[in-house]
């Protein structure tokens, strides 16, 4: 214990020195955010209300009609089926309590997101609990849709794991062919596991204390909320940040690439994959989910993302404990690889 709080007041001393690492985590995500603000400020608009179709006999029917972001026709089957088809209207509330959506789209996840929740209520209606529609009949479907909060819901996500750097600054003083500080240290009976779990704690609280400002930031400055939904917001920033750590301590270890490689190396990926999630607009990322619907299922930065919009714009916690244990067990299992891989080595010279 006595040598886990010396490395503790070690890593925070050389973490404060290390300025590059600091300007990635707390100066950079401010400046480009502010950017991206700006530059969407204007798309961050209400969307038209959605044209939906509702056959006649739909249990739903009443509900639907007390969303106002719902433009509801009632239609018989014959006729809602050739609407769909004209794209007259983005999905079809069936009789049998079914719902039908025309492809994938912006419309339709938030079609989804509804049916989830009137299913939901149904259930809930048979084990004896009747939901008051009448103040809140569905949160989902009241949500304004902001362009701008979903494009930066990605970007607070990509920020998210830019404790990246801190992972690769934390390998340039352990792995001894990258600093003079490391081949010190590794002629030494330097504990790697304690010095590897104090760097992570002093990281993930300077990264999480920088999702705090930023959001702050967002909220009070741009108007646009991250922390509706405060525990479980935080809850996802944190892990994410555990996340972006591990990646950047295993990307770290498992090569003896030099620094300047792998720094450009995680802003590249990133920044691919934060436009993947929509970071750039929608049209990317509904083209992908249309014909490569795997490569965002398994994007990191869109499921930090995708969770993050659904907490704070649409009220809901769809997929959202399945998504922060498979982030967990994702870092964990980086990092007990990275420490396998900082095992003792053998360097030509130094």
């Amino acid at each position: 214990m006595g040598q886990f709080v010396s490395h503790l007041k070690i890593r925070g001393k050389l973490t404060l020195k290390d300025k590059g690492s600091l300007f990635w985590v707390f100066i950079y995500p401010v400046l480009l955010v502010t950017m991206m603000a700006v530059a969407f400020r204007g798309a961050g608009l209400k969307m038209e209300p959605i044209r939906t179709a509702a056959e006649t006999g739909s249990p739903y029917t009443a509900y639907l009609q007390d969303i106002d972001m719902l433009d509801l026709a009632v239609m018989e089957s014959q006729e809602a089926y050739r609407a769909l088809k004209a794209k007259e209207v983005a999905g079809i509330f069936r009789a049998d309590g079914r719902l039908l959506i025309r492809e994938s789209s912006a419309e339709a996840r938030i079609l989804g997101e509804i049916g989830t929740g009137l299913k939901r209520a149904e259930a809930a209606g048979r084990l004896g609990v009747q939901p008051d529609f009448s103040k809140d009949p569905l949160p989902v479907g009241q949500q304004d849709t902001d362009l701008l909060m979903g494009i930066l819901s990605m970007t607070v996500a990509m920020f998210a794991l830019y404790s990246y750097f801190s992972g690769i600054g934390m390998i340039d003083h352990l792995q001894a062919n990258l600093s003079p500080l490391a081949a010190r240290l590794s002629t030494t009976l330097l504990s790697r596991p304690s010095f590897m779990a104090a760097g992570t704690l002093i990281n993930i609280l300077l990264s999480f204390l920088e999702m705090i400002l930023l959001t702050l930031y967002l909220k009070f400055v741009w108007g646009v909320n991250f922390l509706a939904d405060l525990p479980r917001s935080l809850l996802l920033l944190l892990v994410a940040s555990f996340f972006g750590i591990a990646a950047g301590l295993f990307v770290g270890a498992s090569n003896k690439w030099p620094t300047k490689a792998k720094v450009p190396l995680g802003v590249g990926v990133m920044l691919v994959l934060g436009a993947f999630g929509g970071m750039m607009g929608v049209d990317l990322r509904l083209f992908l989910d249309r014909h490569a619907p795997w490569l965002n299922r398994y994007n990191h930065i869109n499921l930090v993302g995708r969770l993050l919009y659904r907490l704070n714009a649409l009220s809901s916690t769809r997929e959202y404990t399945t998504g922060v244990l498979a982030l967990a067990a994702a870092a964990l299992l980086l990092w007990f690889s990275s420490l396998l891989f900082l095992r003792r080595r053998q360097y030509t010279s130094l």
